[in-house]
Formats: C-alpha cells, structure tokens, sequence
C-alpha cells in the first residue's frame, strides 16, 4: 500500500488546482515558483502534489484526479523538472 502523499501539506488553490508540499522539507519557495511559473491544465487533475528539496536539482508535480487515496487506484500524471545547477526555480 502506498500513502507517501498523505503526508504532504495544502499550498494554495487556484486556476481549480489544490497544490500540496511534501511535509519533509522547511522552505517551499521553489513549490510556490513552480505554480507561478508552470501553469497546469487542472481541467482532469484537481490535485497536484509538489516534492521538491533544497538543493536537489529535481522537482515533481504528479497531478491526480481526485484525493490521493491509499485505498483505491489513483488516475495521476508526473511532471519532471531537472535543473543542471541545482537551482531550479530561482530567479
């Protein structure tokens, strides 16, 4: 059984997306710059799910269509960002 999201924290809401953080991790800059920057289509996948760490050059959404359930089988899709410096997002 996998709950790996259930851990993850509400962000903000908006354009009909509800954006969530991974829990382990204390500065969600590089979260609030991926929604500024990276502009979903939330029309099927309500709930985006955002892991990213300092620096890590990697960062992903996986964006599902309904609440991560470890209950029953999720319809998502991943979204990969790898940065070459590490430094993805800042500006």
């Amino acid at each position: 059984m996998d709950n790996r999201f259930t851990e993850f924290k509400p962000l903000i809401t908006q354009s009909n997306c509800s954006y969530f953080v991974n829990s382990d991790t204390t500065d969600y800059k590089k979260h609030r710059l991926f929604v500024r920057d990276f502009k979903l289509s939330c029309e099927d996948f309500h709930y985006v799910y955002l892991t990213a760490y300092n620096n890590f050059a990697r960062f992903s959404a996986v964006a599902c269509e309904g609440p991560f359930s470890a209950w029953r089988k999720n319809h998502c899709v991943t979204h990969y960002v790898i940065a070459d410096n590490g430094n993805a997002f800042e500006k």
